[in-house]
């Protein structure tokens, strides 16, 4: 009897409690274009310019073989500086800025350049990067390299530890003039950089 009893209270409860109205938040719909392009206006003024790079955090070369090693990552001071002095915003650039420079190290000039994309995490939940690219050699202003295989021991360097052809997170300070990359895929832990 009790069963019975039981069973009936929990039924009528829950027959109760589908009329009733659940007050839930309105999703909002986004339209990723349009906040991919206003981030992207916010930050094209920012990024154009001269920066040092103070650190360069390297993981320990055998990290992804044995991520359980505890040997400690070398921490590399100031490592050169990174000239972007042309950021393309026209048509597909409008949300996914093409971003040409030189980078100076070990007294050589190297032609560079990323596509920065807006980051989502930044349009959907305000935190978080800004933007991610993959950094790598350019033969001209907006051309990408012919060529992955580096031809000089600087850019053979600059492959290997991977800074170059490689994914990272961009986040820029609030004030414009410091600036972090987080590397995705091989050996840099962070870059950090200081505008000039």
């Amino acid at each position: 009897m009790k069963n019975i009893l039981t069973a009936s209270i929990v039924a009528l409860f829950l027959l109760s409690s589908c009329g009733k109205e659940v007050n839930s938040p309105e999703i909002q719909k986004i339209d990723f274009n349009k906040a991919s392009k206003v981030l992207m206006d916010s930050i094209r003024p920012v990024i154009r310019g001269s920066w040092k790079i103070k650190t360069l955090i390297l993981k320990p070369k055998n990290f992804y073989a044995n991520p359980n090693d505890q040997a400690n990552d070398t921490v590399l001071y100031n490592f050169g500086d990174l000239h972007l002095n042309h950021v393309n915003s026209e048509g597909y650039y409008e949300k996914n800025n093409d971003v040409t420079g030189n980078l100076y190290f070990n007294n050589k000039v190297h032609a560079v350049g990323f596509k920065m994309h807006a980051q989502s995490s930044r349009i959907t939940e305000k935190k978080g990067p800004q933007a991610f690219a993959l950094f790598e050699f350019r033969v001209a202003e907006g051309t990408p390299l012919p060529s992955i295989r580096p031809t000089t021991p600087e850019e053979s360097y600059l492959t290997e530890i991977g800074l170059i052809n490689d994914n990272f997170y961009i986040e820029i300070s609030k004030d414009g003039k410091s600036m972090t990359w987080t590397g995705m895929n091989h050996r840099i832990r962070s870059v950090y950089f200081e505008k000039e």
